[in-house]
C-alpha cells in the first residue's frame, strides 16, 4: 500500500530525484521537517499567512530556531520582493505553504523557489497538504526540497 501511495505522490508532484514523503498529519510533517532540517540556533524564514504559516513559526521556535517572517494579510499572498529582501545568506531554511489551508490562498511556490534556494543556500521547505492534489506542482522545476 505504502509503495503504492508513494508512487501516485510522486506522479502528483512531478519530481524525479528522490524527495522525501511523509505520510502522517500536516503537523507531523511539518514538525519533522523542522526537526530533520534544523538545529537549535539556525536561521530560518517563515512565509506565513493564515494559520499554517503561524504553526511554522511556532515549530521553529519550539526547536530552538531564530525565526524571520515574512507576513501577509490573511486571505493575501507574499510580495516576491519582500521575501526576496527578507531571505538572508544564513536562513538555513524557509518554510511555507503551498496553498494556505486556512484562506484557500494559492501561493507563488515556483516564483518562491526563484528567488530564493537557487539565489541562495536555503532549503525551501513546502507543505503540501492542501494544494497537492489542486494545482500544478514541479517539486524539481521550481526548487522545492520537500
Amino acid at each position: 500500500m505504502f509503495q503504492k501511495v508513494a508512487g501516485a505522490v510522486e506522479g502528483l508532484c512531478r519530481y524525479q530525484k528522490r524527495r522525501a514523503a511523509a505520510f502522517v498529519f500536516s503537523t507531523g510533517a511539518m514538525e519533522a521537517s523542522v526537526s530533520n532540517l534544523t538545529s537549535p540556533g539556525d536561521r530560518v524564514l517563515v512565509l506565513s499567512a493564515g494559520k499554517f504559516g503561524e504553526r511554522w513559526v511556532g515549530l521553529a521556535k519550539a526547536f530552538g530556531c531564530e525565526v524571520d517572517v515574512v507576513s501577509a494579510p490573511y486571505g493575501q499572498t507574499f510580495d516576491l520582493e519582500a521575501v526576496r529582501a527578507a531571505l538572508k545568506p544564513e536562513h538555513r531554511v524557509v518554510f511555507l505553504q503551498a496553498t494556505e489551508t486556512s484562506t484557500a490562498v494559492r501561493h507563488d511556490v515556483e516564483g518562491i523557489g526563484e528567488v530564493s534556494p537557487g539565489r541562495r543556500r536555503a532549503l525551501l521547505v513546502v507543505d503540501g497538504i492542501t494544494g497537492l492534489g489542486t494545482t500544478h506542482f514541479d517539486v524539481d522545476g521550481w526548487g522545492s526540497t520537500c
